[in-house]
């Protein structure tokens, strides 16, 4: 028997098992065809068995969709209704995709790595830097404006060296702004700047400096130092310069007998291996938010050094006379000889 034109069905067609809404969800887009053929074959061949209908699609389509009817026809026909839609023999492949598997590659391709952005430089010099050991020094002044019982100035720095030695010893360290100190150096003209010695009295009292003036525990009468005014020498005081006394740092009286009945040595000594008087030089530099401080050293107070000592061949420190220095965050004294 021969299939003229095939008239679409204008209504649902009669049988359940081949409504269009259970078939939709198995087929292609190149499968729509032979659901258009199934349906019409309900109307045409209403006598038809299941079996007979099946064979009629599968002579008179075309040769390449006999796989494809022979597997739909029969698994959409034997269920009964009520038990849902058969699960066709073959994956079921997305719209625009070559194969069954290039579908399946596509949904398990895994995310793409998340991008870390990388370390700022400045960052990057910070904790490179924490690997060099620093010179540790306080650094205090006179605020020529105010009372003069709340004058003195000090705070902590790590960027302590010499630049020169020659015609004259001249020195330098970096000061982050706004700073009171530094507000009053500028202004006296003059400063002193305080090597510690490596113990934990004087690593407390550097980090109680670097904590700012409004903090210093001394100030409230606190702690085992004080401050003692220090009379300038005639080479520091200029026409500009203030005359009024600069802080030194010292022991206080009751922790100077405290440390004489457990020690033998000068506290004085072990406190504060030298302390130099500077008179400020205008070479001042500003960098960003840090301003350079340059100053000539016009007195070395140590008792350290002398006349002779300085020129002996071979003259040196041990370890234990070594100044304070910091590194990683932290203070250190300074090791063994390599």
């Amino acid at each position: 028997m021969v299939l003229s034109p095939i008239l679409l069905p204008s209504t649902p067609p009669s049988y359940p098992e081949l409504h269009l809404r259970e078939l939709c969800p198995l087929f292609y887009r190149r499968d729509e065809a032979p659901i258009l053929a199934i349906c019409a074959l309900g109307q045409i061949y209403s006598s038809c068995t299941s079996a007979q209908a099946s064979s009629v699609l599968i002579k008179r389509l075309h040769p390449l969709d006999h796989r494809c009817i022979s597997t739909l026809c029969n698994p959409l026909i034997v269920p009964a209704a009520g038990h849902g839609t058969p699960t066709p023999s073959w994956p079921r492949r997305l719209y625009g995709t070559s194969s069954p598997q290039a579908s399946s590659a596509q949904t398990t391709q895994p995310a793409p790595e998340t991008c870390v952005p990388p370390t700022p430089l400045s960052d990057q010099i910070r904790l490179l830097m924490r690997r060099v050991p620093y010179p540790v020094a306080i650094i205090t002044a006179t605020d020529p404006h105010g009372p003069v019982d709340q004058a003195f100035r000090g705070m902590t720095v790590s960027s302590f060296n010499t630049v020169t030695l020659h015609p004259e010893p001249v020195v330098s360290f970096n000061v982050r702004r706004p700073s009171e100190t530094l507000a009053a150096l500028q202004s006296s003209r003059r400063f002193l700047v305080h090597l510690l010695a490596p113990t934990p009295a004087t690593a407390s009292l550097a980090r109680d400096f670097s904590r700012g003036n409004h903090n210093l525990a001394l100030l409230a009468g606190e702690g085992d130092f004080e401050f003692a005014p220090h009379v300038p020498t005639a080479a520091a005081v200029d026409a500009d310069a203030c005359d009024r006394a600069l802080p030194i740092l010292r022991r206080r009286p009751a922790s100077v007998l405290a440390s004489a009945s457990t020690s033998d040595a000068d506290p004085v000594q072990e406190d504060f291996p030298f302390v130099f008087e500077c008179r400020l030089n205008p070479q001042s530099v500003e960098v960003h938010d840090h301003t350079i401080v340059v100053g000539t050293v016009v007195r070395a107070l140590s008792p350290h050094v002398h006349g002779s000592e300085v020129e002996k061949p071979g003259a040196g420190f041990s370890a234990k006379e070594l100044c304070l220095t910091y590194a990683n965050t932290r203070f250190w004294g300074m090791g063994h000889e390599i």
